[in-house]
């Protein structure tokens, strides 16, 4: 007996630990495993026939840029048979946005004359762990500790970290928007997008509460290459779709300053670094993600 020909070769792909989506000739989704259904929370039947994967995986470089049309990794790998990876955004079905490893590769035929599909298996990149452990919110103090333990780290180790500083704008116009009750109202705007970010975010990076409007977000594992895709999905997560506070419905903007941790760094080193720039997204109209 050949079991490879009595096996059924979906529940072995049910099996796996990343998600698994198989393409055909035509764009068109004819498999989708079950971990691609609990990282995307979109099930085999609601997505098996769609022809647009984009409006779930966004492919992006390592600068956050779009990969799409003429840049689309799937045209380029069914075109040429060559495997590729890349960054991506998993749209989940409550609409947030999680950051995966996409790896393509092309589906021959059994004779390998020619390509009859893709295939495409996203790796989750928060942790195994997810959503039994909630990301926990830092005092200001608790953000200086952990900057300094990182910092020991990276001095040890050379393994380099990310440091975000999130303003919300316009908190004085806000005055106008949300009336009387604007303070409470600034209050629960930034508790709305803390929760975003939050749900963006892996397990073990932080968040944390620097200024009075001003959120903290220290990433693990950021480099000079990766560092304005990873500030522009925590951008995109934050401005994506309107709050509504006081009965009165806007989308809020941030601005961002990033920075990389720097072997040599001190605590009040990479906080200035990174509060220059979110001051230099501040007085360049709001709205905007700008990198020292």
């Amino acid at each position: 007996m050949n079991i490879m020909t009595d096996i059924n070769i979906h529940s072995v792909l049910d099996h796996l630990n990343d998600g698994l989506c198989l393409l055909d000739s035509e764009r068109k989704i004819i498999f989708w495993n079950r971990a691609a259904e609990t990282i995307s929370g979109f099930s085999s039947s609601e997505v098996t026939g769609n022809h647009n994967t984009q409006s779930i995986i966004t492919h992006v470089t390592s600068d956050g840029v779009l990969l799409a049309n003429e840049t689309c990794l799937l045209t380029k790998t069914y075109n040429d048979g060559a495997e590729r990876e890349s960054e991506a955004y998993i749209r989940h079905k409550d609409g947030r946005h999680i950051y995966v490893h996409s790896r393509i590769f092309p589906l021959w035929s059994k004779d390998r004359l020619g390509i009859v599909g893709i295939g495409e298996v996203f790796t989750d990149r928060r942790p195994l762990h997810r959503g039994t452990e909630p990301v926990s919110i830092c005092t200001r103090e608790c953000c200086e500790s952990i900057l300094q333990a990182k910092l020991d780290t990276l001095n040890k180790t050379g393994i380099a970290f990310g440091l975000f500083l999130v303003a919300i704008d316009q908190i004085e116009g806000n005055t106008d928007t949300l009336g009387a009750n604007s303070e409470a109202g600034n209050d629960e705007i930034l508790e709305m997008l803390r929760q975003r970010i939050v749900k963006a975010i892996r397990g073990n990076d932080k968040i944390g509460l620097w200024g009075t409007y001003i959120l903290m977000v220290i990433t693990n594992n950021v480099e000079d290459s990766n560092i304005r895709m990873i500030g522009e999905r925590l951008f995109k997560v934050v401005c994506v779709k309107e709050v509504s506070v006081n009965s009165v419905s806007f989308t809020p903007t941030v601005s961002v300053g990033a920075t990389v941790a720097n072997i040599g760094d001190t605590v009040t080193t990479i906080i200035k670094r990174a509060d220059r720039a979110m001051n230099q997204s501040l007085t360049s109209g709001g709205n905007r993600i700008s990198i020292i």
